[in-house]
């Protein structure tokens, strides 16, 4: 996908639109397509349902599922295993209907008249019963904070993709062989499996046991990438590519002939967790999870493991050689390890605040979401935090047209304007998740002329 160098910001509008669920743009399928819509203006949430009639099935709940992994909390294993399971629902609900192919769950056959039909309505079902369990809302974790804060919206979503299709997303019956019957079945039945495969969802998906994911968590998943791009583990790509040509003494792995050469560790009094002061901060859960006292590079077993996050051997003079390519614009002693924009690639700060490069398309799907708003450059208004730094495309915010500032004035004198709570919430939210003081601006500027309030979507009659 090619990258157009532009920039998205903005206050309250811009961030939020980059939070919140994008649709697929396209002309407006032959078979019924409904908005959700508030009166409200351009101080409400407004949202809108567009199927594109070249695309799969599948392809439309997986772009559903991506609207809404945008808009909930970063949490990469837990969406991985999200696609996943519903690529499992999609699959047996299309294998249920080819007199070859096995499910992965479910082992059903049907044979409808109408086999591209019948596969449709089936992976909608099961989508839809499988993200609308995975997405359900209410649940808070440790941290005070929502499971899923975007769920709200997600479930809305979801049941206009069902409605805009012409499903019936209230029929939740498992019996009978009819498609939707079957694809209701196969929801369950993953939601089943789900609930059994080890990842410790909770009641209310919060997945509150944190033993799966850990301080040292990062380098194994490094680890995979290295592994399935060059084909070899961490240890020996790290050793043939980095510490073998620098010469440097240091080890992801190390080979039992090199025992005799290593001191013994002395353990610190605590382990990392336990001296972190307050034990239910988030440092502290995520040592604790993974404990390590200090006695553990004593064993063999963790000398021979490849722990890419936490388990190398080497020297103060290794470790320093190897710091030197970072230092040396990635070459040492003529030996280069990264390009020199690489690495000094690697010292940059990457992101800072609510400026997002977007693509061609990505920005495409903002002027349509957002057109109620005029596109507006201003490059020229913006002053990066480093001076010394430079974008080379140009940044965009959305300004309310006049003919939306004036429904929007009419709707608010009318009393028929408001801004939905869970919107306010999720901006507030987004803001504090940005760190730094970009919550205090935030809860500096002007509160709204209208009410916060407790708003259902509905979708508009046919």
């Amino acid at each position: 996908m090619s990258r157009t160098r532009c920039f998205a910001v903005g206050g309250v509008s811009a961030l939020v639109v980059g939070l919140l669920a994008m649709s697929t743009v396209g002309a407006a399928p032959p078979w019924k397509t409904q908005e959700l819509s508030l009166d409200a203006g351009p101080g409400s949430v407004v949202d809108a349902t567009v199927i594109d009639p070249d695309h799969t099935i599948a392809r439309i709940w997986n772009e559903t599922l991506l609207d809404a992994i945008r808009m909930d909390r970063p949490k990469p294993p837990v969406h991985s295993r999200n696609l996943f399971h519903l690529s499992v629902a999609m699959w047996d609900a299309w294998a249920a209907y080819d007199p070859v192919a096995i499910g992965y769950i479910t082992r059903e056959k049907h044979h409808p008249a109408d086999v591209h039909a019948a596969r449709r309505e089936a992976i909608s079902y099961a989508a839809y019963r499988l993200l609308m369990y995975r997405f359900p809302g209410g649940g808070i974790d440790p941290d005070g904070q929502p499971c899923q804060p975007g769920a709200e919206v997600s479930q809305a979503d979801f049941t206009a993709k069902m409605n805009a299709m012409g499903y019936d997303p209230t029929f939740t019956s498992t019996m009978g062989d009819t498609p939707a019957a079957l694809g209701n079945r196969i929801g369950q039945a993953v939601i089943d499996f789900g609930r059994s495969d080890g990842a410790t969802e909770g009641d209310d998906l919060c997945y509150p046991d944190p033993s799966g994911y850990h301080a040292v968590t990062q380098g194994f998943l490094q680890g995979e990438i290295v592994r399935r791009v060059t084909g070899r583990s961490i240890g020996t790509f790290f050793r043939d590519e980095v510490a073998g040509p620098l010469g440097a003494d240091f080890h992801i792995g190390l080979d039992p002939k090199h025992d005799a050469r290593v001191g013994e560790l002395v353990p610190p009094e605590m382990g990392p967790g336990d001296a972190m002061g307050d034990p239910d901060s988030i440092g502290a859960r995520t040592m604790r999870s993974c404990a390590i006292t200090g006695h553990e590079p004593r064993t063999e077993a963790w000398r021979r493991a490849e722990i890419p996050a936490a388990g190398g051997i080497g020297n103060a003079r290794s470790i320093a050689r190897i710091h030197s390519a970072m230092a040396c614009g990635g070459e040492v002693d003529g030996v280069r390890i990264l390009s020199e924009a690489g690495a000094l690639r690697a010292l940059e700060e990457q992101t800072n605040g609510v400026l997002v490069a977007v693509t061609e398309a990505e920005l495409a799907e903002l002027d349509w979401r957002e057109r109620d708003y005029e596109r507006t450059d201003i490059s020229d208004r913006i002053t990066l935090d480093d001076a010394s730094g430079s974008l080379d495309g140009p940044i965009v915010t959305y300004v309310p047209r006049a003919s939306a500032v004036e429904r929007y004035e009419r709707a608010r004198d009318d009393g028929r304007a408001a801004i939905r709570q869970s919107y306010w919430d999720l901006v507030h939210a987004a803001f504090g998740d940005l760190g730094g003081d970009h919550l205090d601006r935030f809860l500096l500027t002007p509160s709204p002329d209208v009410p916060v309030a407790d708003i259902t979507l509905a979708p508009l009659p046919k």
